[in-house]
């Protein structure tokens, strides 16, 4: 699919490096499945990838749970203005204005993103599955339902969003069990925060025991769902012929989802195992392969 003018977006240059770079950082995974995607739809995943982070490191970003809810209320306000017609100057705030309208996305989905993102200030650990999966369905799964508006996929294509939404939580569900080491306050009462990565790759043989027993239980379901999510999505009756070309650029994230839970398995869902935090060799090509098999 090739980029006409009307796929041409408003965007700052510096306000696009700014956020390519920032998902490039922080999202490689999500930042090398954009890539993929058809020009006319790269640079507005970047964006909307760059307002996801932004709101996603809240919790890491701030002292306190009330600075927080701080945070996520100016984002709120910063829809509003977009939605008004007047949004503030901001590196990532300025481009999403030029998504939206271009675009035509939903304000509501944006701003129930932000209010999801309220439990990551919330004290009680993560402790049942049920509730932690619920939990990636509604920052992820639902995140991944406004990506599918930005590259096309029909409202009334339900398989092929239900396939990406099961897609998106998988992905979740794997990324917080990669996690545990580094101490996330979700799993605090089975985890110790540590310092460094360094430190959190390296405890002492007795600190590894006590933390694998803790979160083994949570740690297994929630390897098992991922799974269950994955199969769906392979046993999907997809239309792969008339998948937008974004689409299949987001769904073959399922190829590194996938490499990454068999580690887990591999380890016997032993999240300090070394070979679970390696990154993957040739996760470009690997992504590209799957984007044109459009095997998910």
């Amino acid at each position: 699919m090739t980029q006409t003018k009307a796929d041409q977006l408003p965007l700052h240059p510096d306000d696009l490096a700014y956020c390519l770079n920032e998902v490039r950082r922080q999202d490689p995974e999500r930042f090398a499945c954009a890539m993929l995607a058809p020009p006319g739809y790269r640079d507005a995943l970047m964006v909307l990838l760059a307002f996801n982070q932004e709101i996603a490191k809240t919790r890491d970003v701030v002292s306190e749970p009330t600075i927080g809810l701080i945070r996520l209320q100016w984002w709120r306000e910063a829809l509003d203005e977009i939605a008004e017609g007047t949004p503030r100057r901001h590196q990532v705030v300025s481009p999403l204005a030029a998504i939206v309208g271009a675009k035509q996305l939903n304000m509501m989905k944006l701003a129930t993103l932000i209010d999801a993102r309220e439990q990551d200030l919330d004290a009680v650990a993560f402790s049942d599955p049920e509730r932690v999966e619920h939990y990636a369905a509604q920052t992820n799964g639902q995140f991944h339902d406004v990506l599918a508006d930005a590259v096309g996929v029909p409202t009334e294509d339900n398989d092929t969003r239900t396939a990406m939404r099961d897609s998106a939580i998988a992905a979740a569900l794997v990324g917080m069990v990669r996690a545990i080491p580094f101490g996330d306050p979700r799993f605090t009462s089975a985890t110790s925060s540590h310092d460094d990565q360094e430190t959190a790759l390296n405890p002492s043989e007795k600190e590894r025991k006590r933390v694998r027993e803790a979160v083994r239980p949570i740690a297994i379901a929630l390897v098992e769902k991922a799974k269950k999510k994955l199969q769906a999505v392979s046993d999907a009756r997809l239309d792969r012929e008339r998948m937008p070309d974004g689409a299949t650029a987001l769904l073959s994230q399922n190829a590194l989802t996938r490499i990454h839970l068999q580690r887990l398995l591999s380890s016997d869902v032993d999240p300090f195992d070394i070979s679970v935090q390696s990154p993957i060799s040739f996760a470009g090509i690997r992504l590209a392969w799957t984007k044109m098999r459009k095997r998910f």
